[in-house]
């Protein structure tokens, strides 16, 4: 039986097996449990120069988070989890990420590769978010990556950037265009790459050949090189949950999504702000699923760097401005992110 997700009596059914009322299948979790979106507005995309950035976090059975605040940086922790995401650190580099099934099925791990510290590793030590895909990179080529496959959305007040990762050792980041918007749902975005445009694109030494090698890519037979339909599971190129999210939101941005082409960003005719950047993350249809827990806007200015955070469905509640402290614990609400 075949269940649009989006249709008012499966959602009520959804939230049923989100919250345990049910047992989940296979089937039910590849449609319904990784719904994870992400936004990334450029600084000349944007009305007053900030990079924007939201992010919607969704999960199944998480009834209750967290937020922690220091003088070190934010971040939301869900208790009993070995991970937590949405970060923004002392540098104003933000990160939180995507699920995205890669085809890959070997496994090329030392000390058993990395997975939840990714996260941890780039706000505890990158300073810009080119910083943190270097940070991304390293740490994915020495160790591997546990997971099927994720990308990685890092910004800071200059730029920001996709790293997408598949299990191994593999992987490639891409730079959000400054005059444009991306929007990622769960499955790769990056296409076509240009390797020796180190300025927007980064990757692992062997990406194009390693592909060649499985058979994912056959240069006489496909044409220029795409990470996306080299390297994505086929079946998130097609599902609904990805398809009906993202065309949903390359709508409303006045774009028609075209299953052939799906562009890793769009440019605009009018510039967006945060405001707009909270709606996108709320209205389109599918964006705020059943299983969103929380959602987050960073508005990233050179020197001040802020967190709009929402504590439940930005469709039930509201953003309110989260605060870091300074060395002496007085609340502040921005970051030097000038440096």
């Amino acid at each position: 039986m075949k269940i649009n997700p989006y249709h008012k009596d499966a959602i009520c059914g959804i939230n049923d097996y989100i919250y345990g009322k049910l047992k989940l299948t296979d089937d039910m979790i590849s449609l319904f449990s990784i719904l994870c979106f992400s936004i990334v507005v450029g600084c000349h995309a944007s009305s007053d120069g900030a990079v924007l950035f939201g992010h919607n976090e969704d999960d199944r059975n998480v009834k209750e988070f967290y937020m922690n605040t220091s003088r070190q940086g934010l971040w939301a922790e869900v208790p009993g989890l070995k991970t937590a995401d949405t970060f923004m650190n002392k540098w104003g580099v933000s990160i939180a990420s995507d699920n995205c099934p890669s085809r890959e099925d070997r496994k090329d791990l030392t000390d058993g590769g990395v997975l939840y510290e990714v996260r941890y590793t780039v706000y505890e030590k990158a300073r810009s978010s080119r910083d943190a895909v270097r940070i991304i990179g390293d740490l994915v080529e020495k160790r591997g990556y546990a997971g099927s496959g994720r990308s990685y959305i890092v910004a800071d007040s200059r730029e920001a950037w996709v790293v997408s990762v598949v299990r191994g050792r593999h992987w490639v980041a891409q730079r959000v265009p400054d005059d444009a918007v991306m929007t990622i749902p769960n499955y790769y975005v990056i296409g076509e790459v240009d390797l020796s445009d180190k300025a927007n694109f980064q990757a692992c030494p062997d990406l194009v050949d390693y592909a060649v090698e499985r058979g994912w890519y056959d240069p006489a037979r496909d044409g220029a090189f795409s990470f996306r339909k080299a390297y994505a599971d086929p079946a998130t190129l097609t599902s609904h949950h990805n398809v009906g999210r993202h065309s949903a939101v390359l709508s409303d941005l006045g774009f028609v999504y075209d299953s052939q082409d799906v562009p890793f960003c769009v440019k605009l005719q009018s510039k967006l702000d945060g405001k707009d950047v909270q709606r996108l993350l709320t209205q389109p249809e599918g964006v705020c699923a059943p299983s969103t827990i929380y959602s987050a806007v960073f508005h990233l200015q050179r020197k001040s760097s802020q967190l709009w955070f929402c504590p439940e469905k930005p469709k039930n509640g509201t953003y309110s401005l989260l605060c870091l402290k300074d060395r002496k614990g007085r609340v502040v609400h921005a970051v030097d992110a000038s440096k």
